[in-house]
């Protein structure tokens, strides 16, 4: 007896265009990840919050505060600089930290900018004091809160960056658009001054001195 191989059907090509189609349109829409401020721009670049629905805590909120203010003060490419040196401060947490700490790398990024003469200490401390009270979300004024247990305060990435862009407007620090900052003529980072710049560019050797020793630790 012979076996008989059944031959696939014919593709109905209209019919399946027509069901890739209506798949296509089942689909659920992307989500937004254009920021809806001016700070919510800075906040995404810093800790790359991209889906406005995502939660947020009030140490990210402080953080991302604490560069939209040096951002304000010093010019987009010392901010530039800031944020390369927070992000290493945020991976290279201590190793009593279970979870990085974007409140604890914000403040010793400020530090370090203060200990290369790069940033004024009294620069660095009402940066951290103005982002302190203007990322509190919660009755709790006296701390940042995270994302974990009994110490967890989080709002909305969208709802907590227009939070903190009405509140800089009214305390007189608006966000200066990333396009148009320019560097302050009274800051510690200004073209005026030759040694300063020289430290400036000794402090960005530092930086890549210190990733290529994490990296060798981490390897």
């Amino acid at each position: 007896m012979t076996n008989r191989v059944k031959s696939a059907p014919a593709v109905d090509v209209n019919k399946a265009t027509a069901a890739a189609t209506a798949s296509n349109r089942r689909r659920k829409p992307s989500k937004v990840t254009e920021p809806s401020t001016e700070f919510g721009k800075t906040f995404q670049s810093i800790l790359g919050k991209k889906d406005p629905s995502a939660k947020v805590n009030e140490e990210e909120l402080f953080a991302g505060t604490v560069f939209q203010l040096v951002k304000n003060k010093y010019g987009a490419d010392f901010a530039q600089d800031f944020k390369s040196a927070f992000r290493l401060n945020l991976i290279d947490k201590p190793n009593t930290e279970k979870f990085a700490s974007a409140e604890r790398a914000a403040k010793e990024t400020l530090k370090f900018f203060v200990s290369s003469t790069l940033m004024t200490k009294e620069d660095a401390s009402d940066i951290r004091k103005t982002a302190f009270e203007l990322a509190q979300m919660d009755d709790n004024k006296d701390a940042l809160w995270d994302s974990y247990g009994d110490t967890k305060s989080m709002v909305s990435a969208d709802r907590g960056t227009r939070l903190i862009q009405q509140r800089l407007e009214e305390s007189g620090n608006a966000p200066v658009a990333s396009a148009g900052a320019k560097r302050s003529s009274g800051g510690a980072a200004s073209a005026s001054s030759g040694n300063k710049m020289l430290q400036y560019s000794n402090n960005q050797n530092d930086l890549k001195t210190k990733v290529a020793d994490m990296i060798r630790r981490l390897g």
